[in-house]
């Protein structure tokens, strides 16, 4: 039975044509009823009793706990909500609403409504075991849902958190776009880097590397991992996810010698101070995916070449349409680099993705030539290239990334009630 015991004024014997008074009778009429166990009823009588006194932070919290004991946590978060709002140094508000965004499934906004809580209220034993609870189920989910290990060879492996939208946490939340998820292109340069037989991993010790179009970080976070003193870079919206990756494998990449900096890159703008250097290594995993990124890839291709005309280039490649990958090879031909394509060790020590094949994914790797390429030469291939039109097509054909489907918030089991 609940228990929702409150103190009332003199106020009881108001006339009842005083709509505070009657918001008054509701108010005990639903207290009573909640406590009595006549949930459906009660919330009847907390919601019509906010009909005449909307801003009382305790009516709110009430209806929350109620709709919480009808199995309603759903629809009883924006009450409990509303209630920290207006009384924002309310701890048992704050309780109320974790309560409610944990049994709704709502891990990483739980968490942070007990959080809340212990600022308030700190030495609250209860909460901070609640606490301790909802951060366990939430670094499983994380684990499960969100992260990606990526066998390195020779016992070691690199994990990245993937933000994906989904119901639990807010890794996903107002972001869209292929930059935040690992995509199979970066998994097969990451492990042909560190696990053929073909390569020689003690190049990258204290090698300088640009990763472009990082994502997740994958690719760069794992040659960090071989010593290489790496730039993660992407656009600025990718920059925060960059960060916590990089965080999430500081202490691994300063054991094996790496280092790793993040550079917010749009390929479409002038290179900044902190990109702009020179480089032993340029890498990149699926960084031509649509017709719409080829310009922009081979024009930042272009200018780095300036300063870098000794670096190896590395690209992974997940071939799309025959137009689109003759375009873009044509293009960096035409830039001043020179790719060969790779053949990928599938033996013993390599374990690319599933739908893995040489026919639909590929290495490359790519030496600048010596001599001065204009970017004249650029637009003197692409004037004759049959597929140059479709470059300058809107970017619909950028490959989404599939989100879980949303889950509804289930309507309160509460039966209607007669009008009080």
């Amino acid at each position: 039975m609940m228990s929702m015991t409150m103190a009332y004024s003199s106020a009881d014997a108001v006339s009842m044509v005083d709509p505070m008074a009657k918001a008054l009778r509701l108010e005990k009429r639903a207290i009573l009823l909640a406590e009595n166990g006549n949930m459906h009823a009660a919330i009847h009588a907390f919601q019509k009793t906010l009909e005449l006194n909307p801003n009382k932070s305790e009516l709110h919290e009430m209806l929350a706990q109620c709709l919480m004991e009808c199995d309603a946590a759903d629809a009883a978060v924006p009450s409990a909500r509303r209630a920290c709002e207006l009384k924002p140094e309310w701890p048992e508000a704050h309780l109320t609403l974790a309560h409610c965004l944990y049994n709704s499934g709502s891990l990483q906004l739980a968490v942070n409504a007990f959080k809340q809580v212990l600022t308030l209220r700190q030495d609250d034993e209860d909460t901070r075991n609640e606490l301790l609870q909802a951060e366990s189920l939430l670094d499983d989910h994380w684990r499960r849902d969100h992260d990606k290990e990526v066998s390195l060879g020779q016992g070691r492996s690199i994990t990245v958190r993937q933000w994906r939208q989904c119901s639990l946490c807010t890794l996903g939340d107002h972001r869209e776009g292929p930059g935040y998820v690992v995509w199979d292109s970066a998994v097969i340069l990451t492990q042909y880097l560190s696990r053929s037989p073909q390569v020689n991993r003690d190049q990258f010790q204290k090698a300088a590397v640009l990763e472009l179009g990082s994502g997740t970080g994958l690719l760069g976070l794992a040659l960090a991992q071989l010593g290489a003193d790496v730039v993660l870079s992407d656009l600025p919206q990718v920059v925060p996810l960059l960060e916590a990756n990089a965080s999430f494998n500081g202490a691994t990449v300063r054991d094996a010698g790496g280092t790793t900096r993040i550079a917010a890159l749009d390929w479409k703008e002038p290179l900044a101070q902190d990109t702009d250097a020179e480089y032993q290594y340029i890498v990149g995993a699926d960084v031509v995916y649509s017709f719409a990124s080829v310009l922009p890839f081979v024009r930042i291709i272009h200018t780095l070449r300036a300063k870098n005309k000794k670096a190896a280039v590395f690209i992974a490649h997940k071939r799309r349409m025959a137009e689109l990958d003759a375009i873009w090879q044509a293009l960096l031909q035409a830039a001043g680099l020179k790719l060969t394509m790779v053949p990928v060790d599938a033996g013993v020590d390599f374990d690319p993705p599933k739908d893995y094949s040489p026919d639909l994914y590929a290495i490359y790797s790519g030496v600048f030539t010596q001599e001065d390429t204009s970017w004249a030469a650029v637009e003197a291939v692409l004037a004759q290239h049959p597929s140059a039109a479709l470059l300058h097509q809107p970017s619909a054909d950028v490959p989404s990334v599939p989100d879980p489907a949303p889950q509804s918030a289930p309507a309160p089991d509460c039966s209607p009630t007669p009008e009080l």
